[in-house]
This record gives C-alpha cells, structure tokens and sequence, in this order.
C-alpha cells in the first residue's frame, strides 16, 4: 500500500517525463525494500519475557568473525549496489557527497535495528559495524557500476555520431555533467 501511493504521487509529479519517472519509481521501490528487508519484522511483544545482553546482539569490533557468515556480508554487499547506482541518475552527486551518503546509509540501516534493540530490549538482527562496511562498499561498487555506464554511453555517442541521441542517453548524460 505504501508503495502504491508513493508512486502515485511520483506519478503525479513526473508524469510528463517517464524516464524519471522510471528512475524515481525504482528508487523508491528499492528503498521500501531495503525497509522492508532490514527494519522488519519489528517484534514489538514476546510470549515470554526475555531480554537479550547487548554484546549478543552488538558488535563494535571491525573485521571480526568475518568468516562466521561470510555470505551474510555477501548479501550485505548487494542489498546496497541498487542506491550507488540509482541515485546519481535521479540527483546529481559528486564523489565527495557519495562519501556522506555511502556512509550515512549504512548507519541509518544500523541505527534503525539498534533504536529497536534499545526500545524492545530484543532484536531479531545482529546491529554489526562490519554490516556497515559491506554497505558502505556495496554502495560504492554501485557508484563505480554507475560511472562504468556513462563510460560506455559517452564513448557510444562519440562513435555513433549520426545517431541520435535517445532520450535515456541524454538522461545519463545530464545527470552526470
């Protein structure tokens, strides 16, 4: 329902340009995702009283236990590509504001599950910095996929300079300049 009416407003207001309409769709999906994926199920009773010590659920210590679940961080990796690279084609960005943003995001996802921990006492998650690492470094690869494909559209517009620009190719190119 939440995204049904994000869209909708998205709609209403790029309607006219489908192109960030598209972009601006699939951010916002990707986003009601990663909430999905990282905040839920927020358990807000037990059946039974139990209260969990905080070195069980927190980890603090960069690079530790690495090997315990390594695909967790795998997967930690992935979860962020998608924003390093929708972002800079729905808001012009510069690598220094990406540095802000491939670390502000991962702390927010933390954050969350850590508030929970704090409210309720109990976390389904394990609130981990190195999480915010991979995150951090999935962002980045995202970034780096990014200006891998204006790369290729600019080195594509140089060869082919009887086509006509499409007006996706022209959308890469104005939110990278």
């Amino acid at each position: 329902m939440v995204f049904i009416v994000g869209v909708s407003l998205i709609w209403l207001r790029f309607s006219k340009e489908p192109i960030r309409f598209f972009f601006l769709s699939s951010f916002y999906l990707y986003i009601c995702l990663l909430i999905r994926y990282t905040q839920f199920p927020i358990t807000l009773f037990t059946h039974v009283p139990f209260k969990q010590n905080m070195d069980e659920v927190i980890n603090i210590v960069p690079l530790i236990n690495l090997n315990r679940t390594f695909i967790n961080y795998i997967l930690n990796i992935f979860m962020t590509i998608p924003f390093g690279f929708i972002f800079p084609l729905i808001r012009k960005i510069s690598s220094k504001k990406m540095i802000f943003w491939s670390i502000f995001v991962p702390i927010i996802i933390e954050g969350g599950q850590l508030l929970q921990f704090f409210l309720t006492s109990y976390s389904e998650r394990i609130i981990d910095i190195n999480d915010i690492l991979m995150n951090t470094l999935g962002i980045w690869i995202g970034y780096f996929l990014y200006h891998i494909l204006v790369f290729y559209v600019e080195k594509y517009i140089k060869m082919n300079n009887d086509v006509k620009k499409s007006s996706i190719i022209s959308f890469i190119i104005h939110h990278h300049e």
